[in-house]
């Protein structure tokens, strides 16, 4: 138990980047209109929510807002967490071509938290997304490589 905690405080100094679709929430791969039944099956991880609590936990995701919101109003109903910001990429709601997380980085997140990125960790599974924030400096790791390391 002594180790786990231990382990746990290496990512207590971290803003965590948290991708909603891939790491905390299961089942949230397809085409929108998600409807709440779907969404109120979905399975949080409450681990994760553990883990990370005492952090600012940025959510960065490229997903259609509203099923973003009606995500999160269930993240927080069923487990009662909710993160510090969330990054809902503008041009989406509005019809256009989703930014990407990258652009999120540069324009919204960085500006508002700094951008010294040995203060952030990111925890995405998506390979290609992984590669644009080591490629950016920022450590990044998939919830399962998290999960052994807390």
């Amino acid at each position: 138990m002594e180790v786990m905690q231990e382990s746990k405080s290496l990512y207590k100094d971290k803003i965590i980047l948290l991708d909603l679709n891939y790491t905390l929430v299961a089942n949230s791969a397809g085409e929108y209109p998600y409807t709440k039944k779907i969404i109120e099956a979905e399975t949080y991880r409450q681990w994760l929510i553990e883990a990370l609590e005492g952090n600012t936990v940025i959510i960065i995701t490229v997903r259609n807002v509203q099923w973003k919101i009606l995500t999160l109003e269930m993240i927080q109903k069923h487990t009662n967490w909710q993160p510090a910001d969330v990054y809902f990429p503008q041009a989406f709601e509005h019809g256009g071509a989703p930014p990407t997380k990258e652009k999120g980085l540069r324009e919204y997140i960085f500006p508002k938290y700094g951008s010294d990125v040995s203060k952030y960790l990111a925890l995405e599974s998506n390979p290609k997304t992984t590669l644009m924030y080591s490629r950016l400096g920022i450590e990044a790791m998939t919830q399962s490589q998290f999960k052994r390391d807390i």
